[in-house]
């Protein structure tokens, strides 16, 4: 259920697909947790952010609970261009926001092969040797940490 480090990197461009679930503007690199050393994210991922699965309830909840609508799980899905059939590793941070990512693609859309990147982009970023992906508005670059 867990992917390491070493088996994102490992997997990372041989068909494991990537879902970074932290809000657009970290995935972009113009903004980064305060914990994690380096903006941006792991090169080839494919940004979901979390909150985009949840669905807010109605007045007859109070309007404080969230859910997973499947319709709206799978329309996801079917936008993103994930593989259902492929690996897949969601990470974020430090593995909060992945976790929703996680539930809503192994559990609500059914995908068998979904594993949890817990260290997410705190550990990956602290690994000095690890190139991180900064993109904005469509324009993307590779920050390779020996080209620096």
């Amino acid at each position: 259920m867990l992917a390491s480090t070493a088996q994102v990197e490992q997997q990372r461009g041989h068909g494991l697909q990537l879902v970074d679930a932290r809000p657009s503007s970290y995935f972009a690199g113009s903004a980064k947790s305060d914990k994690a050393p380096r903006a941006g994210t792991i090169p080839g991922a494919l940004n979901l952010p979390q909150q985009d699965f949840l669905q807010q309830g109605d007045d007859t909840d109070g309007g404080d609970a969230w859910f997973f609508d499947a319709r709206k799980v799978s329309a996801l899905v079917d936008q993103s261009g994930l593989a259902t059939d492929e690996p897949v590793a969601t990470f974020c941070n430090t593995g909060t926001l992945a976790s929703v990512d996680w539930f809503a693609l192994s559990e609500v859309a059914g995908m068998r092969n979904v594993r949890l990147y817990d260290g997410g982009m705190v550990a990956w970023t602290t690994d000095q040797t690890l190139p991180v992906q900064i993109g904005e508005q469509g324009e993307k670059r590779i920050v390779d940490p020996a080209e620096m």
